[in-house]
């Protein structure tokens, strides 16, 4: 499957897509997303910000392998 976007579409796309998935997420585990708010809440800035740029490598990486 082959997709012709410019780089607006693919990033108003991958928006679309987080707020989708995340969306879905609030919805079907309502309970759950709020217990893992407050474990964030509960965090220090260091841990919080350590989380995030975890995160930023994983992206990065799953980006490089597509």
């Amino acid at each position: 499957m082959l997709f012709d976007l410019d780089i607006f579409s693919l990033i108003f796309l991958s928006i679309s897509l987080v707020f989708i998935v995340e969306g879905l997420l609030y919805s079907i585990f309502p309970y759950y997303m709020k217990k893992v708010s407050i474990f964030v809440l509960n965090l220090s800035l260091d841990k919080i910000r350590f989380i995030g740029f975890m995160f930023c490598i994983l992206g990065i990486l799953i980006l490089y392998l597509i």
